[in-house]
């Protein structure tokens, strides 16, 4: 009987996470309340506050519980392209699964007004640093594969990446788009720019042989 009632107690808790993060997309955390929340997942309030103290309690599991693609895509035993497939997809179904989706919106309402530190905007700075990390594997490893140029300067390239698929994830998330088919052209820039890299984003190193030979010419 306890091991039927913890399963019962797990799942009500799940419907005021589900509940929960789609209140707090929709509406934002400062506009969400309680209320609407048990009444979407069916509930009573009282049932949410036996599971969470109030709604910045709810707001932390929501934002713990939930954990997008991107921020596991990156294989050491893969080469280049097959890692950008990786981040395609996981870019893909990060949009497709209603949870992910879900965070990504939470997320963007970063700038609210949270008292203390914000869990929003830490968590999205989670997320960043776990692509960006993601990022410097996949540079350091397709270079030691010989895939893309020894000079490329990783910590631009990283940063420069980061802030492209930032406007990416807005784009798709706020705009009417066909979403494979702009996440695809996307990303065919990103292997574009990794197999033929401008000097910028070249070690000075490199950069300064480059202006060398321009001069002799």
């Amino acid at each position: 009987m306890a091991r039927k009632t913890a399963e019962e107690a797990e799942r009500t808790r799940q419907k005021i996470l589900a509940s929960g993060a789609q209140e707090f997309a929709l509406s934002g955390f400062s506009c969400a309340t309680l209320d609407v929340i048990a009444k979407q997942a069916g509930l009573t309030r009282g049932a949410v506050y036996w599971h969470f103290k109030g709604k910045e309690e709810l707001l932390l599991a929501v934002l713990q519980d939930i954990t997008l693609p991107v921020e596991h895509f990156f294989s050491a035993r893969m080469g280049l392209q097959h890692n950008i497939q990786r981040l395609q997809t996981a870019i893909e179904q990060t949009f497709i699964n209603i949870e992910s989706r879900q965070l990504c919106e939470i997320l963007l309402k970063k700038s609210e007004n949270i008292a203390g530190a914000n869990p929003i905007t830490e968590r999205l700075h989670k997320v960043q640093n776990s692509f960006t990390s993601q990022m410097q594997h996949l540079l350091k490893s397709a270079i030691s594969k010989g895939e893309v140029d020894a000079m490329l300067d990783i910590d631009v390239t990283c940063r420069m990446f980061q802030m492209y698929l930032s406007g990416l994830f807005f784009e798709c998330l706020q705009c009417n788009l066909d979403v494979p088919s702009h996440i695809k052209n996307a990303l065919d820039i990103i292997v574009e720019v990794l197999l033929k890299p401008p000097a910028r984003l070249l070690t000075a190193a490199t950069t300064l042989v480059i202006e060398k030979n321009t001069e002799v010419c």
